[in-house]
């Protein structure tokens, strides 16, 4: 499981998860709207990370990953915002829409190794990826090697 209920309303902030999911107004989220966002945000995201091919492990490991569980937070934020239309503006986004595409984007770029864990083994073309970081750093596609008499790169540019 990528996020759970304690992490996900230190992200969003208890108050906001209150105003969505507390229907009963008892002072706390009803159980089974908080089960349905948090595992439509799990869902989403192991869709998504599954683009790549990760085994279980890999993922159960990827799920320990900072970067992704703070992705899957907004993620799932979307989803609770969609359980409460009456505050969706009238062309049906709410105010996690924009941070939700951001988020998703994200997790494809790391579904496509453009985002990549630090220490990720690169076994060879067509081999699976062996994934033993936390971190994840951008890798550039490409990088000008520097030259004492183009201080701009190749090509001078």
């Amino acid at each position: 499981m990528f996020q759970t209920q304690t992490e996900f309303e230190n992200r969003v902030g208890r108050d906001r998860v209150l105003q969505y999911l507390d229907r009963g107004l008892t002072g706390s989220p009803d159980p089974n709207l908080m089960a349905c966002v948090l595992t439509d945000g799990n869902k989403i995201t192991y869709a998504i990370l599954n683009k790549k091919g990760y085994s279980a492990d890999q993922l159960s490991r990827l799920a320990l990953d900072p970067t992704i569980r703070r992705q899957v937070s907004w993620i799932c934020a979307e989803q609770m915002a969609l359980m409460k239309p009456e505050l969706l503006s009238p062309d049906g986004t709410s105010m996690y829409t924009k941070i939700s595409i951001g988020a998703q984007a994200q997790l494809t770029q790391i579904a496509m190794s453009i985002l990549r864990p630090q220490a990720e083994q690169v076994n060879g073309a067509g081999a699976p990826a062996t994934v033993s970081a936390l971190t994840f750093e951008a890798q550039p596609a490409f990088e000008f090697a520097p030259n004492a008499e183009h201080p701009r790169g190749r090509g001078g540019f």
